[in-house]
């Protein structure tokens, strides 16, 4: 769902974190109310309090480390700085809160092939699952394993100015924020990402046809 430039804001945390269980949540906000010229994209990463306080703690020594850099003492140095952040409480459990890192991108122009395709009143990923999964590796199944073991969920929302008409998503009870939520098994089975507004000028057979092909050679 995201632009290959947002994700690689948190593919780097993945690259130290891929030994770690159950650690991570990803939440994503797509803003379309600010600016007609260009949307807000923010990915914010929160880790899993008690894991983070068990490893910074030395629990980095019963890991498999092998094939990887990485040694207890660099998990432990990497916990730490993590510590350092904001504690938030999720659905009962506690989460040290990163950086929300945000990104200004442009609209589709109208032109050419995209995916995804974010205008000021639509959005469309045809596949949402590789667009992820290129900025982490170049093929989310055989990275599924891995990931499906620190993700604990990845959650999307698209905010528009205008009320929501169609979406595959779930609607915010003001119905301007669409809302994708899922665990990585079920992300990589999604095969589409949309929600067009009431003032949308582009339909949902238009974008398919203009995401058929995009990125590939």
């Amino acid at each position: 769902m995201f632009t290959r430039k947002g994700v690689s804001v948190f593919a780097a945390v993945l690259a130290v974190t891929v030994l770690l269980t159950g650690c991570m949540r990803i939440g994503g906000e797509i803003d379309t109310t600010k600016s007609a010229k260009k949307y807000t994209e923010s990915v914010t990463v929160w880790f899993n309090k008690a894991k983070v306080d068990g490893y910074a703690a030395g629990g980095g020594s019963t890991l498999n480390m092998s094939g990887s850099d990485l040694d207890a003492s660099d998990i432990s140095s990497f916990m730490t700085e993590i510590q350092k952040y904001p504690v938030v409480t999720i659905g009962g459990k506690e989460y040290y809160k990163s950086e929300t890192q945000k990104t200004k991108e442009s609209y589709y122009k109208g032109k050419g092939k995209a995916d995804p395709i974010v205008t000021r009143s639509s959005i469309y990923s045809a596949d949402a699952s590789e667009t992820v999964g290129d900025s982490v590796s170049e093929d989310l199944d055989s990275a599924e394993a891995y990931m499906s073991e620190i993700l604990e969920r990845i959650v999307i929302k698209v905010k528009f100015k205008d009320k929501i008409a169609k979406t595959n998503g779930k609607l915010s009870k003001d119905k301007r924020t669409a809302i994708f939520s899922y665990d990585v098994k079920a992300l990589n089975k999604v095969k589409e990402i949309y929600a067009y507004t009431t003032s949308a000028k582009r339909t949902l057979k238009q974008d398919r046809k203009t995401a058929k092909g995009a990125g590939k050679n």
